[in-house]
């Protein structure tokens, strides 16, 4: 073989091995990249889909807001979170009518029980206890007060030449020596026998007290009283009741006192 062609065939094999390495480095490094772009683009894809999901969402939030959960009720949360408290060992519940009634001391009265059926006028005997009395003055006479009430607001007609510009012809102390007579009317009004009267004459109207009956109320004496106010002509205006009951006030020795 000519030597020049010796020389030239391993120079192009070598040439073609060298060749051949470059086109494998590039392929290599072909396929390498085109990995990263995939792995990137799919990055990319899923890093966009994901904004937009999230913008979608918030849109859709924004148009559809979502339901609120209904809440419990108060009386359910607290039910539901605040243990039963229990009462303590050895204490009953308070009943009703079982308390004694504040601002007196003593022992508990007998019950009263019904109104007789001969005691007169109804509205003087007293109302059903709410709490366990213990003196006379823890009684209540709601319907009696609410007529002493009516009788003095008619008792208190206009009246030019009255200082306040209304009479009080339902007060008989104005008319009988001034207030200081309120002690002598108390006294007058207890001597006095079963249909006998005390009377005044006021500004617009005349009244008049009449002793109507001597019951007791339970275990204390009681006189029952009528009031009446009559105009110029003598008919009635009003009407109430009064009531003196002899009982002990504040560990005092019985006496009479005016209750209605």
């Amino acid at each position: 073989m000519h030597p020049l062609r010796l020389f030239v065939l391993p120079c192009a094999l070598l040439a073609a091995g060298t060749a051949h390495a470059q086109f494998m480095d590039m392929l290599k490094n072909a396929v390498t990249n085109a990995a990263q772009n995939a792995v990137t683009s799919a990055a990319s894809h899923a890093t966009t889909k994901a904004v937009n999901g999230a913008i979608d969402g918030t849109v859709d939030s924004v148009k559809n807001p979502p339901k609120e959960r209904p809440q419990p009720a108060p009386a359910a949360r607290v039910a539901a979170t605040s243990p039963a408290v229990a009462p303590a060992a050895g204490v009953a519940p308070a009943a009703a009518g079982t308390y004694y009634c504040p601002d007196d001391e003593g022992q508990p009265l007998p019950p009263l029980g019904e109104r007789p059926p001969l005691y007169q006028p109804a509205v003087l005997w007293p109302d059903t206890p709410k709490c366990t009395p213990r003196s006379f003055s823890d009684y209540t006479f709601t319907e009696a007060d609410a007529q002493v009430k009516a009788f003095n607001k008619a008792g208190s007609p206009l009246c030019p030449e009255c200082v306040s510009g209304r009479a009080s012809d339902a007060l008989p102390a104005f008319h009988l020596g001034g207030r200081s007579a309120q002690y002598d009317l108390s006294g007058g009004l207890l001597a006095l026998k079963e249909g006998g009267q005390v009377a005044w004459q006021g500004h617009r109207l005349a009244g008049r007290i009449e002793l109507v009956g001597e019951q007791p109320i339970g275990t204390f004496p009681c006189k029952q009283f009528r009031w009446t106010l009559t105009n110029k002509e003598r008919d009635i205006v009003a009407e109430r009741p009064g009531l003196y009951c002899k009982f002990s006030w504040r560990g005092d020795q019985p006496a009479w006192h005016r209750v209605i």
